[in-house]
């Protein structure tokens, strides 16, 4: 997974949202699709497993409902610019709509997101 012992060990619960496996199989989708993209799927799938396992945190330690939890864990993505108006993000031969599917196909991790 391209992450040293210690990260593993610190962070263990998203490594057990993200496999080996995963990854491999993101990459080589992105190798086939998306070639050149700066952004890939697999960085598209952190984001969602970091919101994700914040907003459990967010329900576990704080008691907020989970819609709460994840408006809260959410926010750092919010400051975020989205492009002007009538403009689009160019994902080099692929789009956000594959790129959403390609994670939704992914069943053990859309199965984990959907159970945080």
């Amino acid at each position: 997974t391209r992450a040293c012992e210690e990260c593993k060990t610190r962070f263990p619960e998203f490594f057990e949202l993200i496999s080996a496996e995963m990854l491999r199989d993101w990459r080589d989708w992105q190798l086939k699709r998306s070639p050149t993209s700066c952004v890939g799927l697999e960085a598209f799938a952190r984001c969602a497993a970091q919101v994700a396992m914040t907003a459990q945190k967010f329900i576990t330690s704080y008691n907020l409902s989970p819609t709460d939890a994840f408006k809260e864990a959410y926010r750092p993505y919010e400051r975020l610019i989205s492009p002007p108006e009538g403009s689009s993000v160019e994902l080099h031969g692929t789009s956000a709509k594959e790129v959403s599917q390609a994670l939704l196909n992914t069943k053990p991790f859309a199965k984990a997101l959907s159970e945080m």
